[in-house]
């Protein structure tokens, strides 16, 4: 049954098998969408997407342009090796890059404000444990695009905070308007010649030996290869993919006239995350006060995840200023089992690039490298 909603040109435009079909129109989708366009000038690409702009991730993120922290990445170091570890690190680097060498600041909202990672006095010994490691940050910090991290910064930002703040310095990192980011990968897809459909949701799907028959809820599609970059909700469509869903919570404030920082800032190892968006106060994550609740795929916040936000923002942040919180929203991560992404080809013809880890600004454009390179060896 076709929907309604389609015109004859459109129904008969859907209809045309395509060379790949796209899963998931957020940032993953597009770049490599026009990636792998430019590789193979004559593929038909279709990217389709179930929501209106990528609104799981891509348009829900807190726009930071970021790498990880200091403590973050040192986690990362203990957990997987200081080798992996540091790749992924200046992965995200050159994906910053990346995007600032195909778009102008101005036509994403990019800001070059710099980073920190803050750590109030009750996290001192955490503090003091970045600090020893300071030979190991600066081997990690070598070959990276730009200063990434500096320990001693002489000056530092002017937050409201009830106990004494202790900083390390990203002078690499800066803050983007998310969705500005997205539509500016959408002109460039369509500049391309890619096929956008939204609105779109694929239900489900059948590989066989001509190729793959996708079941949406537009009417059926054909492609000779599939490429998924849902993220979050990649076991949705292909339970054999190790990435669980993981809800990010953020609110933002009504502008504040008093403030005086400007800057994207990490707290316990980038669970907690805050910036200047203006004069208003935008804080995300808290996600591990309550990690059983927030592996879901329900869009939406709760009240024990928005009042630790608030806290934070009462106590470290505004402490004696009064605010009014004017938005509160959530958005969908996808988390691989050992925060590296997942890239790899799920059959002869189902190939996935998902499990962004929550660095989905920073690492789509290099992973979709990446795919189009696993594309040519295929």
């Amino acid at each position: 049954m076709i929907s309604a909603r389609w015109s004859g040109w459109e129904y008969l435009d859907f209809q045309n098998k395509f060379d790949v079909v796209i899963v998931g129109g957020g940032y993953s989708g597009l770049w490599i969408a026009c990636d792998l366009r430019k590789a193979y000038p004559h593929y038909r690409i279709a990217v389709l997407e179930r929501n209106v702009a990528g609104a799981a991730a891509s348009s829900k993120n807190a726009g930071f342009a970021c790498a990880g922290s200091a403590s973050e990445v040192l986690a990362d170091v203990d957990r997987m090796g200081f080798d992996r570890a540091t790749e992924l690190l200046h992965m995200r680097l050159q994906g910053i890059e990346r995007i600032r060498n195909h778009f102008s600041d101005s036509n994403i909202g990019y800001e070059a404000v710099g980073g920190w990672e803050v750590f109030p006095e009750a996290m001192r010994a955490v503090y003091d444990g970045v600090l020893e490691r300071a030979t190991e940050l600066e081997e990690i910090n070598r070959g990276a695009r730009g200063q990434w991290i500096k320990l001693r910064p002489k000056q530092t930002p002017e937050l409201r905070s009830r106990e004494k703040l202790h900083w390390v310095g990203h002078p690499a990192e800066g803050g983007l308007n998310p969705l500005k980011l997205l539509r500016q990968l959408e002109k460039k897809a369509h500049r391309a010649g890619v096929a956008i459909f939204r609105g779109v949701d694929v239900i489900a799907f059948n590989e066989n030996s001509h190729g793959i028959d996708l079941n949406t809820s537009m009417g059926p599609v054909k492609a000779d290869r599939m490429i998924l970059t849902t993220n979050g909700a990649a076991s949705h469509l292909v339970p054999e993919i190790n990435v669980q869903p993981a809800r990010a919570q953020v609110l933002l404030t009504e502008p504040l006239p008093d403030l005086s920082f400007r800057g994207v800032f990490h707290r316990d190892e980038g669970y907690y995350y805050f910036r200047n968006v203006g004069n208003r106060v935008l804080i995300g994550g808290a996600r591990n006060e309550d990690f059983t609740g927030e592996t879901t795929m329900e869009m939406g916040t709760s009240a024990r995840i928005q009042e630790a936000l608030e806290r934070v923002l009462r106590e470290e942040i505004l402490a004696g200023l009064d605010y009014v919180v004017a938005h509160r929203w959530s958005g969908l991560m996808g988390m691989p089992s050992q925060k590296v992404p997942v890239q790899r080809w799920v059959s002869n013809r189902i190939y996935a690039s998902v499990g962004l880890g929550g660095m989905g600004v920073a690492l789509a454009p290099m992973l979709a490298l990446s795919a189009v390179a696993d594309f040519k060896k295929a």
